[in-house]
């Protein structure tokens, strides 16, 4: 199987397909208020690392090569904006991908970014112009440490859908 453009991390708590499973059946409106809670739990790590990829530092020229302003954090904005929570039958899923970011090496780039290597990209989108960069950890590592919170969210969500179950048994 490829490996998908971007990056995944997991998150799980005991019980999960279970509760989501039975929550399914009984209903479909608490089915959804228990997506939607959980794709809640899983903004706490996705927030951090939107945050994280923000504050990476941009190296070089602030300005363009004739005076005019440049266009401000592009790369690190298109990364934010392409980090996504999902709700499945598996766990809440946080992933990155490089959608809208184009060139032969946009599919590996985030993991260089990620593990802090350095990659070279156009000045301003000027192909006759490139720049080296030092790649910034702003996914699993951030993500990582905010894991036990959204756990604990995820596994809140489950407990609330299971008792709204068993009330109504």
């Amino acid at each position: 199987m490829a490996e998908p453009a971007g990056q995944l991390v997991r998150v799980e708590a005991g019980g999960y397909r279970i509760v989501r499973e039975q929550a399914r059946e009984f209903s479909p409106l608490l089915a959804r208020e228990l997506d939607r809670a959980l794709r809640e739990a899983g903004k706490i790590g996705a927030d951090v690392a939107r945050r994280r990829i923000r504050e990476m530092p941009s190296q070089g020229l602030h300005r363009a090569h004739h005076g005019t302003a440049a266009r401000p954090r592009f790369l690190r904005q298109k990364i934010a904006d392409n980090i996504r929570v999902s709700a499945g039958r598996y766990g809440v899923r946080i992933t990155s991908s490089a959608t809208g970011i184009s060139g032969r090496n946009a599919r590996g780039l985030l993991r260089r970014i990620d593990e802090g290597k350095r990659f070279r990209h156009p000045v301003f989108g000027n192909r006759r112009y490139w720049a080296g960069q030092d790649g910034w950890p702003f996914f699993r590592e951030p993500i990582a440490e905010t894991h036990d919170d959204v756990r604990d969210a995820v596994a809140e969500a489950l407990r609330r859908a299971a008792g709204a179950i068993a009330a109504r048994h």
